[in-house]
């Protein structure tokens, strides 16, 4: 029976895998035709440097959070409250780093940048906004995993 019960289990995971890549990877660069393509592209040219910057203090800043959030159980703070820390850290740093970025370009917009980071991961806009969503619950759950032991 419990066996049963963890393949169901891994059936349900894997289904539900599948459909969040499927709705994340709907509009990526591979799946557009190559008019579509070139015209991100091109759309995007101005904002490729600054969209790697921000890829990567993205990728640290999200390395310390999911670290934080797995250390917060053993402060005297309560994980939930790190949670909250954290998601102000990140409306600080990357907020401030995008209000930064705008401030020196005199052609800001917000979303060819948001579509440049996208492709910087090979994602579409839409999908890039997505996932960007799903990732904010992401240390929530882990904060959750993490107190629940």
């Amino acid at each position: 029976m419990e066996a049963l019960l963890r393949l169901l289990v891994e059936f349900i995971a894997e289904f539900l895998r599948g459909i969040a890549e499927a709705i994340v990877r709907f509009d990526a660069p591979p799946r557009l035709t190559p008019t579509q393509r070139a015209a991100l592209y091109n759309r995007t040219a101005p904002w490729r440097i600054t969209a790697l910057t921000v890829t990567i203090i993205y990728g640290l800043w999200l390395t310390a959070l999911i670290a934080g959030v797995c250390v917060a159980p053993q402060l005297p703070l309560p994980a939930f409250t790190c949670v909250v820390l954290g998601q102000l850290s990140y409306l600080a740093v990357i907020g401030g780093a995008i209000a930064l970025l705008c401030q020196l370009s005199h052609r800001c917009r917000f979303c060819d940048f948001h579509a440049a980071v996208g492709l910087v991961i090979n994602l579409g806009p839409r999908g890039f906004a997505i996932a960007l969503a799903l990732l904010q619950g992401l240390p929530l759950f882990i904060a959750i995993m993490a107190a629940a032991e």
